[in-house]
């Protein structure tokens, strides 16, 4: 496969993160097939992950790779799965009304997995908007990203709530909300837009409520026990106890009425990466039959 060349291949991938990059790149320009290609990439990306991690996105020697045609498809479509060899996010089906993954879905694919050692870097910011003082004002929070979930009919990226929270009411009267994920070490920043879906306890659907009951058996005990804590939001007063009413019962293996699943239908990504020099930003959008991902690169 790689013409006798592989000694000082494997050479250049050992001290590559030392600056002998040479060596790999004339090797890798050797290769005459997708699978050697693609099995070193992972390998490269482990071993920068170890040495070189939260320094770069990319090697610099990667875009050097002389690739063409299908094997350059084929190694863009690899970037998008982790160095343990499973794709994070799913893949879009053959039925699937979007046939090629976003861009964006890469990019953030990478940010995700070289912070993964970092509990905040699942973090983000959630916007909704509030009518409750008879004008339209903006509420954000920070929630935990639970995962994506695919459909033929566009991206869905998770998150719970307590479905007594003031949230589920401006969601319901509007469901249109904005996430915003930052990066710290990789520098980059995702603004995702959308619409909310709310799936709750009483949720007709049997797929959506095995969604919400999925959900729910990946959570660990201490979330669990968190729904069955008074009403957010609700005033207390000085003779209100807080020990007593924040006691952690036993969590309950059948999901708690409280709990719910909240799904953003992802529409437009604004992708800004702080760190390039010039800054890069992105805006992709998705067309109104969900059918096709468009970029365009604006000024940051």
């Amino acid at each position: 496969e790689m013409e006798g060349r592989s000694t000082p291949f494997l050479l250049g991938l050992v001290f590559m993160p030392f600056g002998f990059s040479r060596t790999l790149i004339s090797s890798a320009r050797t290769l005459r097939t997708y699978r050697s290609l693609e099995a070193t990439t992972r390998a490269l990306y482990m071993t920068l992950g170890k040495v070189r991690r939260g320094t770069s996105r990319m090697h610099p020697m990667l875009p050097a790779l002389s690739l063409q045609g299908a094997a350059r498809a084929a190694f863009m479509a690899s970037l998008s799965v982790g160095v343990t060899g499973r794709a994070i996010f799913p893949q879009a089906s053959a039925t699937s009304k979007s046939c090629i993954t976003p861009t964006w879905l890469k990019d953030l694919n990478e940010s995700i997995e070289t912070e993964k050692d970092d509990p905040t870097s699942k973090f983000m910011t959630l916007t909704t908007l509030s009518t409750a003082s008879g004008q339209a004002e903006p509420r954000g929070r920070t929630v935990v990203f639970r995962g994506f979930l695919g459909k033929g009919d566009g991206l869905a990226l998770k998150v719970i709530t307590d479905v007594r929270s003031e949230k589920i009411d401006e969601i319901r009267a509007n469901n249109r909300a904005e996430i915003c994920w930052y990066f710290k070490d990789t520098r980059e920043q995702y603004r995702l837009r959308g619409s909310l879906d709310v799936i709750s306890h009483d949720e007709k659907n049997s797929e959506r409520l095995g969604w919400w009951q999925s959900q729910w058996k990946s959570l660990s005990p201490g979330m669990r026990q968190s729904y069955e804590w008074p009403a957010p939001g609700v005033l207390r007063s000085s003779a209100d106890e807080d020990t007593a009413d924040f006691l952690d019962p036993s969590p309950s293996e059948s999901p708690s009425p409280n709990y719910c699943l909240l799904l953003l239908r992802v529409e437009c990504v604004d992708y800004l990466n702080l760190r390039s020099k010039p800054q890069i930003r992105k805006v992709h959008e998705v067309s109104s039959e969900g059918a096709k991902w468009t970029v365009k690169r604006v000024n940051p």
